[in-house]
C-alpha cells in the first residue's frame, strides 16, 4: 500500500476543478435568493507551478572568468616550532570565538585530543590536565568575584530605590527589633 501518482491530481487538473467550482458559485450567487447575503472578499489560492520553484532553487554559478579556490590553510601548517603553534592559535581562536554552533570551542578541544590521544605521553598527559585544571579554577574564582559583584550592585541600586520611597531599608527595619 503504497502512493502511487495516479493518487496525486496534476496542476492542471486542480486549476480545472478550481475553476468550475469558481463558475457554479458565481452562477448560484446569480440565480440565488437575496435573503442570504453574498460573502464579501472571497480570497481564492492558485498554487504555484512548479516550473518557477525549480527554476528559482538552482544556485548560481560562477562566472567563466572567476576562479574559486578551496584553500585548507591548516593542511599546509606544520607544528614543528613554537611559532608555528602560535600561528595556529592565531588562525584557529577567532574562529572558534565567533562561531555559532554550540560549545564550539569545547567540541574543539575534544576533537583534537581525541585525535592525538594515541600519540601523547604520560606526562604530557599529566602536564595537560595541570593546564586545564589551572584554567578552570581560574574561570571558577573570575565568574564568583563577578556573581558577587553583581549582587552588590543589585542591593545598592535596591538600597538607593528604597531611599528615593522613602521606605525603611532592611538593616534598619531590623535594627528597629533588636
Amino acid at each position: 500500500m503504497g502512493w502511487e501518482d495516479e493518487d496525486w491530481e496534476d496542476d492542471d487538473a486542480l486549476e480545472k476543478k478550481l475553476a468550475s467550482k469558481k463558475k457554479q458559485d458565481d452562477s448560484e450567487e446569480e440565480s440565488g435568493s437575496d435573503d442570504e447575503p453574498a460573502p464579501k472578499g472571497k480570497a481564492s489560492f492558485s498554487p504555484p507551478s512548479r516550473t518557477q520553484a525549480a527554476a528559482s532553487s538552482k544556485p548560481t554559478a560562477p562566472s567563466g572568468d572567476q576562479k574559486v579556490i578551496n584553500k585548507n590553510s591548516l593542511e599546509e601548517l606544520e607544528l614543528n616550532l613554537q611559532s608555528n603553534v602560535d600561528q595556529l592559535v592565531k588562525m584557529v581562536v577567532p574562529k572558534l570565538r565567533e562561531a555559532k554552533a554550540k560549545s564550539a570551542p569545547s567540541k574543539f578541544i575534544s576533537d583534537s585530543l581525541r585525535g592525538v590521544q594515541v600519540k601523547l605521553t604520560l606526562q604530557e598527559v599529566e602536564s595537560l590536565h595541570k593546564a586545564v585544571k589551572e584554567m578552570q579554577t581560574k574561570r571558577k574564582k573570575t565568574e564568583l568575584e563577578d556573581k558577587k559583584r553583581r549582587q552588590a550592585e543589585e542591593e545598592e541600586k535596591k538600597k538607593k530605590e528604597m531611599q528615593e520611597k522613602g521606605q525603611p531599608t532592611d538593616e534598619e527595619f531590623f535594627a528597629a527589633f533588636m
